[in-house]
Parts: C-alpha cells; structure tokens; sequence
C-alpha cells in the first residue's frame, strides 16, 4: 500500500560500497566483495566466478530473508 506524501529512498548496492558515500557501509562492502581467497577485493572483479558470494552460488533470498518481515498470515486470514 502507498500512502499520499510519503516517500523512502532506495538505497542502491553501489551506494553502500562506495567510500565517501553518505550510505557506505563497511559491512555491505566487505560482504560483497569477499573473494574466494578470503581476502576482500579492493573492487569488483571482471569474473564473478572470483567473488566468495557470486550470484551463481547464492540467490539474493540467502540474505535478505533474514530481515524481511512475512506478512502472509495476515494475507491469509
């Protein structure tokens, strides 16, 4: 549901592993660019294959669903 005049930004992926970014985050940044070495990258890599979490082995839901809150029961009844 939206409601009048009420607005959120959308954080992107790149805002929170960009220094200097009002949004960066040393948490997102190390999260996304573990590699598989365990060392964390100083920037993304041209093979995804390189990273620890590449989207070839982890689905976004892997993460995020931690956090998401499930409003199906309320749907349902």
């Amino acid at each position: 549901m939206s409601e009048q005049d009420k607005e959120w930004e959308v954080v992107q992926t790149r805002d929170t592993v960009t220094r200097g970014n009002v949004h960066f985050s040393a948490k997102s940044y190390r999260a996304k660019l573990m590699g598989k070495s365990g060392e964390v990258l100083r920037a993304f890599p041209s093979e995804e294959s390189m990273l620890a979490h590449s989207n070839n082995s982890m689905t976004c839901y892997s993460c995020h669903t931690s956090w998401t809150p499930t409003c199906l029961v309320a749907i349902c009844k």
